[in-house]
C-alpha cells in the first residue's frame, strides 16, 4: 500500500511540477524579408486563445494586432494540446524592427524577440515595387494607368507583376485608394 502511495505521489508531483508539454508555448518564430512573421503555437485544445503581434516603440512594447485568437472546444478531446502555424504581415521602417508574439489568454506567454533588419521601409504608406511585382497587404481589385491616364493592367491579386510594363511613372488605383509608383 505504501508502494501505491509513493508512486502516486511521485507520478503527481512529476505531473504538476516536471511536465513542459502541456504548456502552451511558441516555436519556429521567424520574420521574412518582407515583414512576414511566421510562427507555429502549441496549446491545449479545451481552451480559448488570444494570440497578437508587439513591436519595441520607443522602449515600449505596443499592440500592433496582426494575430489570431479562437475558441476551441471539444468534449471528446479535453486537455489534448494542438498545434497550430500561423503568419502575420507587419509594418517595418529602414533600420531596425524587434517585434514579439504574446498569448494573452488564457496565461500570457511571450516569444523571444524577433529581430528584422531592413534597407527598406513598408509603414511609409508607399507601395512596394519588388523583383517587377507590386506586393499588397491584401488581395484587391485595382487598374494600372500610365501617366496620360490609360488603363494599362488591371485585375484582382495581392501580389501584382509588372515585368511586362515600360520603364516610367504610373497609377495604381483601387476602389479605396490610388497610389503613385515607378519603373
Amino acid at each position: 500500500m505504501r508502494t501505491i502511495i509513493l508512486i502516486l505521489i511521485l507520478f503527481f508531483t512529476c505531473k504538476i511540477s516536471g511536465q513542459t508539454t502541456d504548456v502552451p508555448h511558441f516555436s519556429d518564430v521567424t520574420i521574412t524579408s518582407m515583414g512576414d512573421i511566421q510562427w507555429t503555437v502549441t496549446y491545449h485544445q479545451d481552451i480559448s486563445f488570444s494570440i497578437h503581434v508587439e513591436k519595441l516603440i520607443n522602449g515600449t512594447w505596443t499592440n500592433i494586432g496582426g494575430g489570431l485568437g479562437g475558441i476551441l472546444l471539444d468534449p471528446k478531446e479535453i486537455r489534448v494540446m494542438k498545434t497550430l502555424t500561423n503568419t502575420s504581415r507587419v509594418k517595418f521602417h529602414k533600420g531596425h524592427n524587434v517585434y514579439r508574439l504574446v498569448m494573452t489568454f488564457p496565461d500570457k506567454i511571450v516569444s523571444d524577440e524577433i529581430n528584422l533588419d531592413s534597407d527598406i521601409s513598408n509603414d511609409d504608406g508607399s507601395l512596394w515595387v519588388v523583383n517587377n511585382k507590386i506586393i499588397l497587404d491584401e488581395k484587391v481589385q485595382y487598374e494600372i494607368l500610365n501617366s496620360t491616364g490609360a488603363t494599362i493592367k488591371k485585375g484582382e491579386d495581392k501580389t501584382i507583376d509588372i515585368a511586362d510594363l515600360l520603364n516610367g511613372s504610373y497609377f495604381l488605383y483601387t476602389k479605396t485608394w490610388t497610389k503613385t509608383f515607378s519603373k
